[in-house]
């Protein structure tokens, strides 16, 4: 705006200054120097364009800066308008959320409810449960076994014995009292055929049979036990 003021004085001046010099002119009488007025109007013509050259880039420039900032106001425009939505947004959900609270909060209020009344049942169980007459503990009884039939008198026949029965045997004279599971191992046999192998000595009376503790135990019947020391002696003896 200055620069066009500038301008225009400048042009005024030179108006002026054409002006003066046409009068002086004929004042002196003098002869008109047109070449004189010409160079000096083109002079100031050409300053004067100058001027508005200079005027016309500035301005131009302004121009510029003033895209410039709309640009920038616009696009803090939009990030506001995306800031609102953000909100809008975030608002909406800590509704959504309060909503849930408040039904999580009902939810939670009718479940303890129901827990006391659970309680109170329990309760009511209990209390007919200690009503009721407690069952005399019951005495555990000890499994009744047959006793063993007594060997037969006098001296000792294995000749109704099979090789299994009679390994079994020399097996409870060397090592001593052994149990059903310790003697299967020794012979190689099925703990079925065991069982029955070992039944069938404690019924003849070959073995006895200790209860006392589980599993139960099986040793040498006395005369047996007799019979094998009677014939380990002869041997030596004979030797």
């Amino acid at each position: 705006m200055l620069d066009i003021t500038l301008a225009s004085i400048v042009l005024s001046l030179t108006s002026l200054a054409a002006v003066a010099y046409l009068y002086i002119a004929y004042k002196g009488r003098q002869t008109l120097d047109l070449k004189g007025f010409n160079d000096l109007f083109q002079a100031s013509t050409m300053h004067f364009i100058s001027r508005l050259r200079g005027v016309e880039s500035r301005v131009e420039e302004a121009v510029k800066k003033a895209e410039a900032v709309a640009s920038k106001i616009d696009f803090l425009d939009r990030n506001l308008e995306e800031r609102d939505f953000s909100l809008s947004t975030l608002a909406g959900s800590l509704k959504t959320l309060m909503e849930a609270q408040v039904k999580f909060s009902r939810a939670l209020r009718d479940f303890q409810g129901k827990l006391l009344q659970v309680d109170g049942r329990l309760n009511s169980v209990e209390a007919a449960v200690k009503g009721l007459k407690k069952p005399s503990p019951r005495t555990p009884t000890r499994p009744v076994f047959p006793k063993p039939p007594s060997p037969v008198q006098g001296e000792v026949s294995f000749t109704n014995l099979n090789p299994t029965e009679m390994e079994v045997l020399r097996l409870l004279y060397v090592s001593g009292p052994k149990t059903a599971s310790e003697v299967r191992e020794v012979i190689g046999r099925s703990r079925e055929h065991t069982a029955r192998l070992m039944k069938k000595l404690y019924l003849e009376g070959y073995v006895e049979r200790d209860t006392e503790a589980i599993p139960f135990t099986y040793k040498l019947s006395e005369k047996i036990k007799k019979s094998f020391e009677f014939s380990v002696k002869s041997r030596r003896e004979a030797e």
